[in-house]
Order: C-alpha cells, then structure tokens, then sequence
C-alpha cells in the first residue's frame, strides 16, 4: 500500500520514543532488554570524524531502533475488526504503522500460496476468502483513522495463470488482474481477457499493461516521472486515480 504521509518532510526523533522501560512500567533503564537497547543507541550513534561507511552503518542501526519503538507502541490488542488470520494480522500492523505517520510511505505485505499447480479450484476459493475480509477491515480501519483518503491499497503478482488445465490446477501464465482500492475510480480498466482469443502461446491476452500499472502509480500517486523509472513505454492511466 501506498501512503501520502501528512507531512512529507517527518522524521522521526529517535530521542523521544515510547521506551520499552516505560511499557512495561518499570524504572528507566532497570531491566535488561532497555539496558540492550540503550547500549545499541549508543552504537548508533555517530561521530563527525568517523569514515563514511562506520557513520552508514551506525545511522542504519539507529534507524532500526526507532522503527522498532514505533512497531512496539502499536496496541496490538486493541479490536480493529480484522479476521483472526495472517493477513489479517499483517494488515492490521499495517493501519498502524501508516498512523505513526512518521514517513513511511510505502508498506509491503506479502500474500503467497498463488501458484496453484494443483487443487486451484479449492486452493483459490480459499485465498480469496482470506483476501477479501482482510481487504475490506484494512479500508475500514483506514477510514477510522482518517487515512483512506491518502493511502491507496494495490496488488500486484510475479505470474497470472494459464487456460488450459494442468490435472487439479494450471501453469504459470503471462496474465493476471490486479486490485486498487482507496481514492481510484471505481470500475474495470481494460477489457475481460477471453478464452477465444488467446496468444500465440496459449495464454491469455493481457488487455492492460503492468508497465502502465506502474506508471499509473508512479506519476498520479508519487508525483514520480515515469520514464525516470520505468521503460520507456509505459504509459500512466491518470484517470484511474480519483482526485
């Protein structure tokens, strides 16, 4: 997902976080894991004589470390309305980064067990039962928040699927469709993909670009210059993106 934080020039201060010493109510710096954190601080931080790549490095720790405060003040029992599963889950921690706003603009979440050689008629009923629910609470919660109207929610895939079936299942395929959700203009862009009318290698024929795709994100949601990113070809389909 991709989030227009309100503030594009934020950053977060390492030296205010919610230390985990105060979490867990104890005295500050008393128990073991904040004297490690402390410790990792101190290793994060530079020194103004100190080579490039040390200075690199120790930047690179201390940023980690802030992260890991903004990940730990989240309240990961509070009920959100997500589905009790790992996507739900994921997505979840995702609405709260996004709130944190310290930033971030870009979350990616992982959603495997797509390639299905085998038993896809179950397998991907099952996916999409998981998918959409996990979907929907993240665009609610998004909208609790007061954040739907800057975060755009878009998929994308390494493969689609191929007609013709292979025992329970099919092969990788050349095309696949892909999901934008958030300020977008509702509706199907470019055409259902037909079963007469196949490539000369019998997948289906893409009826939009994912190069396009790309560049529809790259221009009318990042304010990127497409050519700057991508080949030259892609062409960006700003009417796609809601305003």
């Amino acid at each position: 997902m991709h989030h227009l934080p309100a503030d594009s020039s934020l950053r977060y201060d390492p030296c205010e976080p919610r230390r985990c010493c105060e979490r867990l109510r104890a005295p500050a710096r008393s128990t073991p894991l904040c004297r490690l954190r402390d410790g990792l601080r101190g290793l994060g931080t530079t020194d103004s004589g100190e080579p490039a790549r040390i200075a690199a490095a120790r930047r690179g720790l201390d940023d980690t470390l802030a992260f890991a405060d903004v990940l730990n003040s989240i309240d990961k029992d509070e009920d959100r309305g997500f589905p009790d599963t790992d996507l739900g889950w994921q997505l979840r921690l995702a609405g709260g980064l996004l709130d944190s706003d310290v930033g971030l603009r870009v979350v990616h979440v992982p959603f495997g067990g797509f390639d299905t050689h085998d038993e896809q008629a179950y397998m991907h009923g099952a996916l999409m039962n998981e998918l959409g629910p996990a979907i929907a609470a993240l665009q609610d919660d998004l909208t609790v928040r007061g954040l739907a109207d800057r975060t755009r929610i878009a998929t994308t895939s390494k493969f689609g699927r191929r007609p013709e079936q292979n025992g329970g299942g099919t092969d990788h395929g050349t095309a696949g469709p892909a999901l934008l959700c958030g300020p977008v203009t509702p509706g199907l862009h470019g055409e259902t993909p037909r079963l007469d009318r196949l490539d000369d290698d019998g997948n289906l024929a893409a009826t939009a670009m994912i190069e396009d795709y790309y560049a529809t994100l790259a221009e009318s949601w990042f304010g990127i210059p497409a050519d700057e990113v991508l080949p030259p070809l892609a062409t960006p389909a700003p009417e796609i993106i809601a305003t």
